[in-house]
């Protein structure tokens, strides 16, 4: 998800209130975006709520979370996603945990920044000391 592109057509309008899991159907890989983006990889699938009784990062960090490794270059989602079967708890229940793990989200990506910003301090020191 890096990049960026001058073109206005095709470009799928996810937001804050309406994110989409974006699902890699060759590597599995998944991730949520809450931002407009444009797709030029008919590998992807956007993956959206089928109804307002689940939480979508209960159902994004479950998605995260399925242990599968692709044996083959074939359509995962078609072939292995597309027919699991997951239980879940309740709507209530699903919306704390999803909340939780979204909030645990926040707190690394700000430890991470800050980590960075330390790791430029180092090296401007370590740079400063042997010049």
């Amino acid at each position: 998800m890096l990049g960026y592109t001058n073109e206005t057509d095709g470009i799928k309008q996810a937001s804050k209130n309406d994110p989409v899991i974006i699902f890699d159907d060759f590597t599995t890989g998944s991730h949520f975006a809450d931002f407009p983006f444009k797709v030029k990889n008919s590998a992807m699938k956007l993956l959206n709520l089928k109804s307002d009784d689940e939480d979508f990062y209960f159902v994004y960090y479950t998605l995260k979370n399925i242990k599968y490794v692709p044996q083959s270059h074939k359509r995962n989602w078609i072939f292995k996603f597309s027919e699991l079967k997951v239980s879940s708890p309740d709507f209530e229940e699903q919306v704390k945990i999803g909340s939780f793990f979204k909030q645990l989200d926040n707190l690394i990506t700000l430890h991470q920044s800050k980590l960075e910003k330390l790791q430029g301090l180092k090296k401007g020191y370590l740079q400063k000391m042997f010049c």
